[in-house]
């Protein structure tokens, strides 16, 4: 994993509430994603510092495990876990790393049919929703009396959640509220 300042603080394990049953190597890269206005530029240039960095190194590599399609596909490993969230608009290479790729892990069934049809083996994917556990929160009270409290019980609801980064695309959403009608609550 990359080293870097923003992000999980701690044990990542204890975070995650995950077993210790495997060890991290943390490698130096850049950080600037969140300290520049253009995040997706400051994203492409911490992966791409990250990724060199574990390209020149040499050390064992027991399984990697990415979220990266680039680095499924150009790490020195023939042990790649490949976390898919979605399929890239430009897939040429994208299909090369999910072919090299040992094991795949979609994030919807949606997705793991969508790969199913492009070709790609059943028996290779996983489907591991990305998602909450509700059973770790204490929430009272009911989620139909806060529904009911805030939010018209009539209404249609349209939620957007996670990292307002510009390139996540929530500034659409905010505008495309303002045409929606008033049966819908964003």
């Amino acid at each position: 994993v990359p080293m870097r300042h923003h992000g999980i603080k701690g044990d990542p394990f204890e975070y995650y509430g995950i077993n210790r049953n495997f060890t991290l190597r943390k490698l130096w890269a850049t950080d600037f994603l969140g300290k520049h206005e253009n995040a997706r530029s400051a994203f492409a240039l911490d992966q791409l510092t990250f990724f060199l960095f574990f390209l020149c190194k040499r050390f064992f590599v027991t399984l990697v495990y990415t979220r990266d399609y680039q680095v499924a596909l150009l790490v020195r490993s023939s042990n790649v876990v490949l976390e898919v969230h979605s399929i890239p608009e430009r897939t040429f290479l994208f299909f090369r790393a999910l072919a090299r790729a040992r094991r795949l892990v979609v994030i919807s069934n949606g997705l793991k049919q969508s790969l199913i049809k492009s070709g790609v083996p059943a028996e290779k994917i996983v489907v591991a929703p990305d998602a909450v556990n509700l059973s770790e929160f204490n929430i009272t009270p009911s989620r139909e009396v806060w529904r009911a409290h805030y939010i018209d019980p009539h209404k249609k609801i349209v939620l957007y959640m996670g990292h307002f980064y510009g390139w996540k695309g929530a500034e659409t959403l905010a505008e495309a509220a303002n045409h929606l009608t008033s049966d819908v609550e964003v």
